[in-house]
């Protein structure tokens, strides 16, 4: 799975799944394809970080679902949500810093 669309396809399918069956659709509202800056910033992070860990933190969040057990469980979601986190402020930061910090004062 090389490619970054489909990863990223298939990384918005699997947290609407997530949000669908945890009655949390309104996360959506806040994630989803209206917000621009987030989803831009999630792509980036799927650029940077490699397919095969975003893969094992679904599988570990799935596997902590059947296991029933609510400590990995938010453990691994923390994890997996914080890929973002990591991802803007480590070195490749960097490459894509004006998308998120313009040289210039954005009117309101």
């Amino acid at each position: 799975m090389d490619d970054i669309a489909t990863v990223f396809r298939l990384d918005e399918d699997f947290h609407h799944i997530f949000y669908s069956l945890a009655h949390r659709e309104f996360v959506l509202e806040h994630t989803g394809p209206q917000n621009v800056h987030y989803r831009r910033a999630r792509l980036l992070s799927i650029h940077h970080e490699a397919k095969e860990t975003i893969i094992e933190q679904h599988t570990d969040i799935l596997e902590a679902i059947r296991a029933n057990d609510r400590e990995r469980l938010q453990n691994a979601i923390f994890t997996h949500l914080n890929n973002v986190n990591v991802v803007m402020q480590g070195p490749n930061m960097g490459d894509h810093a004006l998308y998120f910090n313009p040289p210039y004062e954005v009117s309101k």
